[in-house]
């Protein structure tokens, strides 16, 4: 008797140990863990309880493996051992406080209002569909303004009520307030322009001194630079009138109408 008993013990640890190789996945409150997971808990009441310790027990751990997970009761927070160092996981003690952002790490805030002040944003200006990309640009910018896109330091830096204007690169369109339409593009292109409509300068400096003319169109460097109420005029090429003060003109080439 005793040696069947034996041998019914001996068959089953070893069909045990058999199976334990092929099966090796734990669940806890299911029967199917898984296929992925070595271990899966489920419940709908409560959670799951991980090691807990002070943070001189933790750094006490020797030679903790990459991965290593524990809660810290000190610090009140998970710590996880990566890079031959426990980093507390997720960003812990994070204030906003007018313009300045602090991060608190080991007892030392980190204040960010420099890096937000002189850093270029890109944010949606009041206004319906109004965007600017830059340091001083829509400054001025009213709800009455729609739609104006302003790239580069002091675009579109006096606009209030305008709409549908583009300014790209620097004081682009700088001292327009209520003009429509305009297009600049290259630095201090239609930079004095205030109510005008309708224009479109590319290049840099083009009518720079332009202030209330429409409907010009100005291309290349310095094209139209000294134009200032003239209206409905295509200059096209390196200064091409660049000191005409003249109205339904045309003059393609560099230089072309220069003095006109």
């Amino acid at each position: 008797m005793k040696k069947k008993i034996t041998l019914k013990y001996l068959m089953a640890i070893f069909l045990v140990l058999l199976l334990v190789p092929a099966y090796a996945q734990v669940g806890v409150g299911t029967l199917t863990p898984h296929s992925s997971a070595k271990l899966e808990v489920v419940s709908d009441s409560s959670g799951v309880l991980l090691t807990r310790m002070t943070h001189a027990q933790m750094t006490a751990i020797s030679n903790p493996a990459d991965g290593l997970l524990v809660y810290c009761t000190d610090d009140a927070g998970f710590f996880v051992y990566q890079n031959s160092q426990w980093q507390k996981v997720g960003i812990q003690n994070l204030t906003l406080s007018g313009d300045s952002l602090m991060i608190d790490k080991a007892g030392t805030g980190v204040d960010l209002a420099s890096f937000v002040d002189n850093a270029p944003k890109i944010i949606a200006a009041t206004g319906i569909g109004n965007y600017h990309f830059g340091l001083n640009n829509m400054d001025s910018i009213q709800s009455t303004a729609n739609r104006n896109i302003a790239i580069g330091d002091l675009s579109l830096y006096s606009i209030t009520n305008g709409d549908f204007n583009i300014g790209l690169g620097y004081a682009t369109n700088r001292d327009l307030t209520s003009g429509y339409g305009n297009v600049a593009i290259g630095t201090q292109a239609l930079k004095n322009s205030t109510t005008g409509f309708d224009n479109i300068g590319i290049g840099r400096d083009v009518g720079e001194e332009l202030t209330t003319g429409n409907r010009n169109v100005l291309l290349g460097k310095e094209a139209g630079h000294a134009l200032t109420t003239g209206s409905l005029n295509t200059f096209i090429g390196n200064r091409a009138g660049y000191e005409a003060q003249t109205n339904h003109s045309v003059f393609i080439g560099s230089f072309a109408g220069w003095g006109e």
